[in-house]
């Protein structure tokens, strides 16, 4: 080695197994406590909040009488609207729970307007889990306080399997796809709801809630190609985009996103009956919004460059 790398090797040998050199340590810089809005602000800002709360009360809901609900949502709570007490509808809950929070508010709003309305209520799924899940849907009407019989008013079917291929048979014999018996084990030929609805395309309407699009697909192919009854499809967001196609062509009555549904039924215990009568109103929402702007600019008022930093 020349000398150049000899003192080469030697500094690296020296920083290798040299030990650290220790300094005195470094004390964190203490944070700067978050300036707290003086008494008369927060009670202020308090007192904003709780007018937004009110505000419906007090504007009567105007800004819900000038709303607009999307042509989905007019369909769908139009085609609602036009079954009359003694027709039957078949529900299908085929989506999973992770969907319920999206899906569950006007599934169930649309079920509970039916059944106050004595509209015969066919539930049934083509997924395992669906079976709860529109038990659960069913049960919680009579919470509600709806008189309701089973085997009169409302019935579940149970499970059907085999995908596209229990849908056809469905289709053309429910007694068969069910293998004769309800959810329940009950057969079916002692439920009256039944009585003369011996196939899936005989009733007068189809509700399917999903949130998969190749089970939407399927009940719109097998089964609502081969009926003139009206299918109306509950949908999460993330597949609306998907079924539109089958909207546009008139194969769904009603296609809806189960994340801003507001289905415009009259009839329906989650609809406010008149203005003013829910505090869950776009008047609410917009002084709520308006609230939080002050707040926002009280926030940079005390917290801005104009006021004093220490380190």
């Amino acid at each position: 080695p020349t000398e150049q790398e000899r003192q080469d090797a030697a500094l690296f040998h020296r920083i290798a197994s040299a030990p650290p050199p220790l300094g005195p340590p470094r004390q964190p810089a203490t944070p700067l406590a978050a300036p707290m809005p003086e008494r008369p602000w927060r009670l202020a800002l308090a007192l904003l909040i709780i007018l937004a709360a009110l505000m419906p009360l007090i504007t009567r809901g105007r800004l819900d009488a000038t709303h607009s609900p999307q042509p989905g949502a007019a369909a769908f709570a139009g085609t609602l609207d036009a079954l009359q007490p003694g027709d039957r509808v078949i529900v299908a809950y085929d989506y999973a729970p992770s969907a319920n929070a999206e899906l569950a508010p006007a599934g169930q709003a649309a079920v509970a307007d039916l059944a106050a309305r004595s509209v015969g209520l066919v539930a049934l799924s083509s997924r395992p889990e669906g079976v709860d899940i529109a038990r659960q849907s069913l049960e919680s009407l009579a919470v509600d306080g709806l008189p309701l019989r089973y085997g009169t008013d409302y019935a579940l079917l149970g499970y059907l399997a085999g995908d596209a291929t229990g849908l056809r048979l469905a289709a053309t014999d429910l007694a068969a796809a069910f293998a004769q018996t309800d959810a329940a084990g009950t057969p079916l030929e002692r439920l009256p709801i039944l009585n003369g609805l011996n196939k899936a395309i005989d009733a007068d309407a189809i509700l399917v809630l999903t949130d998969d699009a190749n089970v939407a697909r399927r009940w719109i192919e097998q089964v609502g190609a081969r009926t003139d009854a009206p299918v109306l499809m509950l949908t999460t967001a993330a597949i609306e985009p998907l079924l539109v196609p089958y909207a546009d062509s008139s194969q769904l009555a009603a296609l809806v996103s189960g994340a801003y549904a507001g289905i415009p039924s009259g009839s329906m215990p989650s609809a406010p009956s008149g203005p003013g009568q829910s505090l869950s109103s776009a008047d609410g929402f917009l002084a709520l919004w308006i609230v939080l702007v002050i707040a926002f600019v009280v926030g940079l008022r005390l917290t801005g460059p104009s006021s004093e930093r220490r380190p």
